[in-house]
């Protein structure tokens, strides 16, 4: 999409797909799906976490955080997600991810500084701004974040007040990316995830009037 509102036509090197047309673990994370399993508990987590902080070149940290929360299911959805109206569940999980936050950072050296800050889900814009601010306050007062750390977001348009954008840059958010996955009505139908483009548009025009640094849109090929 340009800046003046086009859409230009996307070309795709079909013998670039099929080379890396092969099945592998979910690349979300720095320790894929395979190295966490039956053999790997607590304490060997804990065990890495304290031999990596001991290191003279300890290496910087970059810290994902998961909010499961979504008001309906996609249907091609992988992530780990719980459908919900209950606020209190929302509370409960916040009051769980502070207590988590404790445990790791009281084994993290305070010199060792955050990078990079991702929020994903599920819906991270599901919680309310006012616990948005509570909890990324309660994350910046337990660990050391870089000046020019890159603090990013996962946004569901459909999920999203007038107030989370201002709120998150307020906040020090830098990165946006909206959840589109499909311009066409009828795939998105199927899927169970109604977007009109003219919401998607609309937010990517507010997130730019914002000044946030870096937009961007997931879009998922061969949908449905």
């Amino acid at each position: 999409m340009s800046d003046s509102g086009d859409v230009r036509k996307l070309t795709v090197d079909l013998g670039l797909l099929q080379k890396y047309n092969r099945p592998g673990p979910r690349p979300a994370n720095s320790r894929t799906a395979p190295h966490f399993h039956s053999g790997f508990g607590p304490a060997d987590f804990r065990r890495e976490i304290i031999e990596t902080n001991a290191a003279d070149d300890a290496p910087d940290l970059s810290l994902y955080f998961h909010f499961p929360f979504c008001r309906s299911l996609c249907s091609y959805c992988g992530c780990t997600v719980v459908v919900t109206q209950e606020t209190e569940r929302i509370d409960n999980y916040l009051d769980d991810m502070k207590k988590e936050i404790d445990l790791l950072a009281g084994l993290i050296r305070p010199d060792r500084k955050a990078v990079q800050l991702q929020w994903g889900g599920g819906t991270p814009t599901y919680l309310s701004p006012e616990q948005i601010r509570d909890i990324f306050g309660y994350i910046r007062s337990r660990f050391t974040v870089a000046d020019d750390a890159e603090i990013g977001v996962e946004i569901d348009p459909r999920c999203l007040s007038p107030d989370h954008l201002s709120t998150m840059r307020d906040l020090g958010f830098n990165h946006v990316c909206f959840g589109v996955q499909d311009f066409d009505p009828q795939v998105l139908k199927v899927v169970n995830r109604v977007q009109p483009e003219a919401l998607t548009r609309q937010v990517i025009q507010e997130s730019r009037s914002l000044g946030f640094d870096s937009i961007s849109v997931d879009l998922i090929y061969g949908l449905p």
